[in-house]
């Protein structure tokens, strides 16, 4: 019957995760996040590691012949912070973010430049500016007992600041009478404030009568208000169609003579 040999055996592992070339040696790694060590030591050709030692130098100096070899937790030794970043360091487990920066009073931020720093101004830059649009789709318009008909077409509602608005449109008489309609716009129903245009053409033989208009305007207030795109006709069976737009400005200067 066999029986397993009463002398006692010592087995030492070694595990090898990672190797690669460093400077002119060779380095071993083995990742832990904190505390991480470096080794230094000697390798001979039979593959004999000795003079192993904490640190970047071996406990006893190479041999001609033997490879300075560095055992570490990783074979980036350093994470420096750049222009524009924080954190870094240089062992275990390291963070970078952005570096809080600011401008002084009275500046405002207007970018980022190529290194990393906040570039500072005495005049903000504006976004690209949104616009408003409404459309009014098709629509017929007639006159009654002589009387024009008003519709409000279309309708913008903007908050408070300076607008250049727009007022396009079309409209044919479908009945083949004389098309007779004027469109304009108004600011918070204020007749005071319209402008737009007209559109008016007389019935031609052997088709239906036609036109299209635009009108274009400044709209500003210091709340926020409504632009209205009024149509009155003074014929009947008009087709009409506009379109409302406006896009925020900045500082409005005259120049008119």
């Amino acid at each position: 019957m066999w029986s397993p040999s009463r002398r006692r055996v010592r087995v030492a592992t070694v595990v090898v995760v990672a190797s690669g070339l460093v400077g002119g040696g060779i380095a071993y790694a083995a990742f832990p996040d904190t505390n991480v060590d470096s080794y230094t030591g000697c390798l001979v050709k039979a593959g004999e590691l000795k003079s192993v030692a904490l640190g970047d130098s071996p406990a006893k100096a190479c041999g001609g012949n033997e490879t300075v070899v560095h055992l570490s937790g990783g074979d980036i030794t350093k994470v420096v912070a750049g222009p524009g970043l924080a954190g870094g360091g240089d062992n275990g487990a390291v963070t970078l973010s952005l570096a809080s920066q600011s401008c002084p009073a009275g500046q405002f931020a207007n970018g980022v430049g190529s290194d990393g720093q906040v570039v500072c101004s005495n005049t903000p830059v504006a976004p690209d500016p949104p616009i408003w649009i409404a459309n009014s789709g098709d629509f017929i318009m007639s006159a009654v007992n002589g009387n024009p008909q008003t519709v409000d077409a279309a309708t913008l509602d903007l908050p408070a600041g300076h607008f250049f608005v727009t007022l396009t449109g079309s409209a044919f008489n479908v009945s083949g009478n004389k098309l007779d309609v004027d469109c304009f716009v108004e600011q918070n129903a204020s007749s005071s404030d319209n402008f737009g245009g007209t559109l008016v053409a007389d019935f031609s033989p052997g088709g239906r009568a036609g036109a299209g208009m635009a009108g274009s305007g400044i709209a500003s207030s210091t709340h926020a208000f409504k632009v209205i795109a009024r149509c009155e006709s003074f014929t009947v069976d008009n087709a009409v169609e506009v379109t409302l737009s406006a896009v925020r400005v900045g500082t409005i200067v005259d120049q008119s003579p």
